[in-house]
């Protein structure tokens, strides 16, 4: 019914327009990516355990987030490559440049537990 209004009680169109914007702040809008998304996304800790596992995760490395979640990321890491992969995560996590660059602090800006 194209033109036709419609009779709100006051506060009812804000509710609903809050409601829409909720649905599609920033940080919503973030968080389908980062769980709904292509890629693999993990987030593990300062000592390597697995923090966050998304779908894709399961898909690519076969595992479930209920097996992955609070065990370090030997999970995913060939054996023969561990002993170098930790020296590494281990000085950058120290503060170290890492080849991909310096450390980022994501961990304090964005706690994906704090939202489960």
């Amino acid at each position: 019914m194209k033109g036709t209004a419609i009779a709100r009680r006051p506060g009812e169109a804000s509710t609903a327009r809050r409601k829409s914007d909720e649905h599609r702040s920033p940080v919503r809008v973030f968080e389908h990516l980062v769980a709904d998304g292509p890629d693999a996304v993990i987030y593990a800790d300062a000592a390597g355990f697995i923090r966050y596992w998304n779908a894709a995760a399961t898909r690519i490395f076969g595992f479930a987030e209920r097996e992955a979640i609070g065990v370090r990321l030997d999970l995913i890491i060939p054996e023969r490559l561990r002993s170098r992969h930790w020296e590494r995560y281990d000085k950058v996590m120290g503060g170290a440049q890492s080849r991909y660059g310096r450390p980022t602090g994501l961990d304090r800006v964005y706690d994906p537990s704090v939202s489960r």
